[in-house]
């Protein structure tokens, strides 16, 4: 059922808000002008919608990335070393913008990663170095 017009909503986030707060406001310090990057998985989806209001609320532009368990590992299993060796053009750009940047989550069941050669492991890594090297090079609040 729709809410009816002029009746408040909850949203599903509304519990994170004061951890969000706290994170946005006194960890981070956020303000005007910031651009804050949240990298989320689908069980931590309402932390990251709350972080990203409340970095709205002080004046911060946000971006969402949302990552799932089977993208992940059927990215693992079927891409080469060499895709995943190579940084993300769109992440890459992304770390080239954000002033603050938050990881929220994992896979579901990490038991999965047994299945993984170990040099997919080593190739994924190099790619999210190569990718996040602006990130590190400005010194990104995370």
């Amino acid at each position: 059922m729709a809410p009816r017009r002029n009746e408040p909503t909850n949203p599903g986030f509304a519990q994170w808000i004061p951890l969000a707060r706290q994170v946005v406001r006194t960890s981070l310090r956020l303000g005007w002008k910031d651009v804050f990057t949240i990298y989320t998985y689908p069980p931590t989806i309402p932390l990251a919608e709350a972080l990203a209001l409340e970095a709205r609320r002080v004046g911060s532009d946000t971006h969402l990335t949302l990552m799932t368990d089977d993208l992940w590992f059927t990215s693992m299993q079927e891409l080469s070393t060499k895709w995943l060796s190579t940084a993300s053009p769109a992440e890459h750009a992304i770390a080239r913008a954000e002033t603050a940047h938050i990881y929220l989550g994992g896979p579901a069941d990490a038991r999965r990663m047994r299945d993984i050669p170990a040099e997919k492991f080593e190739a994924n890594s190099l790619g999210g170095d190569r990718q996040h090297e602006p990130r590190r090079r400005r010194r990104v609040r995370d």
